[in-house]
């Protein structure tokens, strides 16, 4: 069967790349391919047609040779090595693979003339900006390697923009959680350790904030930002994907305690050491309004009751 259209995610067995993948609707004029580097993903969607996964390492162009040469409508670039706060001796991976990838799928946009590619960046390339709220045309100089890696690899894409006729969208997420999220991340830390402690437990008392957003939420951004591409004019455009709001992070230590009701003792120290780029951050997404008039639906207790 011949098919009028593509739709490619890389990161298909990542946190976002598989919860995207499980909401798709088919199309019989639509062929999916989803893309993964170590451990393929399960799809629980049923419903869904047309499909088929790919085991490709992305930072090797030759790779690309497997992907089709023609009518790719959109790219989700969900692939990355995502770990925040990497230690110095992965930070050369990190910086390496996730620019690396950047480059390759630029060049397969430009030669294959693909319509729309979303590329998922981060919070972090605002590390470095002591503000409030983070708007997309901030100052960015991150503090630390993620940020740094995709703060280039969005300079790689707005570069290509001036060769090619791919409308590129970035998207800067905030602190996506939800079920079966990356285990190192901090909410699943925080129920981790509140689950595993026996006799007491110990967490920093510090200031820090975050801007929280649920996993089904950033889904729901995605698919409509992709109902919505003709609202989209520029080649290269930027937005911020959060909910809008901050907490602070020791708000969530706490209702999580009061919801999981550890019968330990719970100790709040200081903490004497912060963490490079480690600020608080919250989200501007009056942009993201502009196009889809969507603001996230689940609250930050809502959120973590659904977890729990």
């Amino acid at each position: 069967m011949k098919f009028k259209k593509y739709i490619i995610v890389t990161g298909a067995s990542g946190f976002i790349g598989k919860n995207l993948i499980n909401n798709f609707v088919s199309k019989n004029d639509t062929k999916y391919i989803f893309i993964y580097r170590t451990k393929k993903p399960v799809l629980t969607n049923s419903n869904l047609k047309n499909f088929v996964f790919l085991k490709l390492d992305l930072t090797k162009k030759i790779n690309f040779n497997k992907l089709p040469k023609k009518r790719v409508s959109i790219i989700y670039h969900l692939a990355a090595e995502p770990n925040t706060f990497a230690k110095y001796d992965s930070i050369d991976s990190q910086f390496s693979s996730n620019t690396k990838m950047a480059m390759n799928i630029a060049n397969y946009c430009k030669e294959t003339k693909v319509k729309y590619i979303f590329f998922s960046s981060s919070v972090y390339v605002y590390s470095g900006t002591d503000k409030n709220k983070f708007k997309i045309n901030d100052r960015t100089y991150p503090k630390e390697i993620l940020g740094t890696s995709k703060l280039s690899s969005e300079l790689i894409f707005n570069s290509f923009s001036s060769f090619m006729a791919t409308k590129i969208i970035i998207l800067r997420f905030f602190t996506i959680y939800g079920p079966d999220a990356n285990p190192s991340q901090f909410i699943p830390t925080v129920i981790r350790k509140i689950k595993n402690s026996k006799k007491s437990i110990t967490f920093y008392k510090n200031s820090i904030s975050r801007d929280f957003i649920y996993i089904s939420d950033v889904i729901n951004i995605l698919l409509l930002l992709s109902q919505k591409l003709s609202k989209i004019e520029k080649n290269y455009n930027i937005l911020n994907i959060g909910s809008g709001r901050k907490t602070r992070v020791l708000f969530v230590i706490k209702y999580l305690l009061k919801i999981i009701k550890p019968k330990i003792k719970t100790n709040l120290v200081s903490q004497n050491k912060k963490i490079a780029g480690d600020n608080s951050h919250c989200a501007d997404i009056s942009d993201l309004i502009k196009i889809i008039n969507y603001k996230p639906k689940i609250s930050i207790r809502d959120g973590l009751k659904k977890l729990i």
